[in-house]
């Protein structure tokens, strides 16, 4: 019978990786067949035919998801009729939205933590795959519909697991605000043929130093290509000399050496959201407007898209931040202050580094007076770079005192406790 079993090719078996870290506190079996690939609930009758492989899902859940939901409203303008709408994601939402766990409304956060996760579920057909989800984020057609957000759903129990199932689509056509799986949106043909190419007027002529050991590291390019995932409308250069360690503004103008970040235009056509809010267990929501540009509440969208961003952004300067991260996420609420985390966040450079100070207001006003106290004079004694890594992860947790947003690093050196 053995002899009678496809193989299972490295592209299944990371979607199947893939999506049972997504799947959350479920005891779960995939089966595979030579069409697609499915998930069934564990101990559930075996299918019979011996074409069929089982593979188990390990069951990593978080915290129960009840009463979690992330609201997001806009007006929007598509065709210049205006068009007010929300989705609610996770389960306090319905139909699709019910099953996100992730929510992405920035497009520097799509690129940072989505596009990536597609390349590897994808494996050997990343490039139809990235053209895809690249055509249907950013170049829809505005006098059709205006796409907003994108989520991430948990597949249901025995249907076909897939990228373009497991990723939707929050958009607005001319008289509402809904949700559509990728599949569905590409069915529908909404995605014109588009191939992005760079900007005719700008040389990229490779120049490169003569002695390979001044080239710029690893951490250098990951830091520009990272800081060039949030440059949206003009081309612009990273300078940089031999022997440079940090990266520098970039500039309109190219330098005597300069690395052009290319990147798309996003669509005129998509606002961003009027209103952001989370709410967690207590139902208190935690306004997120402009903070935030995506936010993740189960184990497996934080597996999933932000420990191998973190691993990789953080690299040499914060090698610890992985490790940091998943101590902050399993805060369960047995710990002596009674803190519970429901979520992390993304905060984008331009919110950090534009309006620092105006944004640690915003994130201590719901604290109580001597933690504030105690950041204020945390800051003002250390130096706190806004580019590292923990000073754009944000979390959503609640205590004794209600609910609060912090950076990781404020919430460190508010409960070191938990990260020794």
């Amino acid at each position: 019978m053995a002899e009678q079993i496809t193989p299972l090719n490295y592209g299944t078996l990371r979607m199947i990786a893939e999506c049972a870290a997504g799947i959350g506190s479920q005891s779960v079996e995939f089966v595979a067949t030579n069409d697609h690939v499915m998930w069934i609930p564990a101990a559930t009758p075996q299918p019979s035919n011996p074409q069929n492989v089982l593979i188990p899902g390990r069951n990593v859940g978080h915290y129960p998801a009840a009463q979690l939901n992330m609201a997001l409203s806009w007006t929007s303008t598509p065709s210049g009729t205006p068009v007010s709408g929300s989705i609610v994601a996770g389960p306090g939402g319905t139909g699709l939205a019910a099953t996100a766990d992730a929510v992405f409304w920035g497009d520097s956060a799509v690129q940072k933590f989505v596009v990536p996760y597609a390349a590897s579920c994808a494996a050997w057909n990343a490039g139809t795959a990235l053209t895809e989800l690249q055509n249907a984020w950013n170049h829809y057609p505005p006098d059709k519909v205006a796409v907003f957000a994108l989520l991430h759903l948990v597949p249901e129990p025995d249907a076909a697991v897939s990228l373009q199932s497991s990723l939707a689509f929050a958009l607005a056509d001319e008289s509402q605000v809904t949700t559509m799986t990728l599949a569905t949106y590409l069915e529908q043909n909404l995605v014109p043929v588009h191939s992005p190419e760079p900007d005719p007027t700008v040389s990229y002529e490779q120049v490169v130093p003569e002695d390979p050991v001044l080239y710029p590291s690893y951490r250098l390019l990951r830091g520009m290509a990272e800081w060039a995932a949030s440059l949206n409308q003009d081309p612009a250069f990273f300078g940089w000399t031999p022997g440079q360690r940090t990266v520098e503004q970039p500039s309109p103008e190219p330098a005597d050496f300069a690395i052009p970040a290319f990147t798309h235009a996003v669509p005129p056509t998509r606002p961003s959201p009027l209103s952001v809010t989370f709410t967690g267990a207590d139902g208190i929501p935690v306004d997120l407007t402009r903070m935030a540009d995506a936010v993740f509440w189960s184990q497996g969208s934080v597996q999933q898209f932000m420990l191998p961003y973190y691993a990789s952004v953080g690299g040499f300067p914060e090698p610890d931040i992985v490790p940091k991260i998943i101590a902050a996420w399993w805060l369960d609420g047995s710990n002596p202050d009674g803190v519970v985390v429901d979520g992390l966040v993304h905060l984008p450079n331009s919110a950090w580094v534009e309006e620092r100070e105006g944004l640690h207001s915003q994130l201590w006003q719901s604290l109580p007076a001597e933690n504030q106290a105690k950041l204020r004079h945390y800051h003002a004694t250390h130096v706190v770079s806004p580019f590292a890594a923990r000073a754009h992860v944000g979390v959503l947790h609640r205590d004794v005192w209600g609910r609060h947003l912090l950076t990781l690093e404020d919430f460190m050196v508010l409960y070191p406790q938990y990260f020794v």
